[in-house]
């Protein structure tokens, strides 16, 4: 047996392997992935606010820099948050040995057959599993306050990860990198909240 620690992204890969299954939880309601806090499961806070959802959903925030204000929907992107929130969930489960480990071909692909809405025969009966659905319904019953948060995180993210590209590895400034939008165009990221 070797003495010699894997790291996965300068973790052990025995913390890495303990901190997965314990963010899944029961992949439903028990799962601390989901939120901010987590407080044990007896006062959670912050729905589908965790920071690795909040990081995944940034890079959407990122992206639609490049779409013109008019040209964005102001209905919130509740499909790229569940998509966020799936992507997280299937590297959290490839990652539960501590290391990167998918399934060989199909099993393992961030796919609609993977995490799509799907329906079994069990019990002589067609069950419905709606594991997209389940959570694109939580996405769709946040509250605007609960939107800003999402937005206001993700783009604290946003403008991070500018900041280090401009600087890139070396200090050098990259110039491929979309400018950070002016402090005044909370209306351009929809951060506006209901009263």
């Amino acid at each position: 047996m070797s003495s010699e620690v894997h790291e996965v992204q300068g973790r052990p890969t025995v913390v890495v392997m303990a901190y997965s299954p314990y963010l899944l939880g029961d992949s439903k309601k028990n799962a601390p992935f989901y939120w901010k806090e987590w407080n044990d499961g007896k006062k959670k806070v912050g729905r589908l606010q965790h920071d690795l959802i909040i990081k995944t959903f940034a890079y959407h925030l990122n992206e639609l820099q490049a779409v013109a204000p008019t040209e964005r929907t102001l209905d919130y992107p509740c499909g790229a948050l569940t998509l966020s929130v799936l992507a997280v969930q299937h590297v959290l489960t490839h990652y539960a040995s501590g290391v990167w480990s998918p399934h060989e071909g199909r099993l393992g692909w961030f796919s609609e057959d993977n995490y799509g809405d799907t329906t079994q025969f069990k019990d002589g009966r067609n069950i419905l599993d709606k594991r997209l659905g389940r959570v694109l319904q939580v996405a769709e019953d946040l509250s605007s306050e609960e939107w800003t948060d999402v937005y206001k995180a993700a783009w604290v993210v946003v403008q991070q990860r500018q900041q280090r590209g401009r600087r890139g590895k070396h200090g050098r400034v990259h110039t491929d990198v979309p400018a950070a939008l002016t402090e005044d165009s909370d209306d351009d990221l929809m951060l506006i909240a209901d009263a």
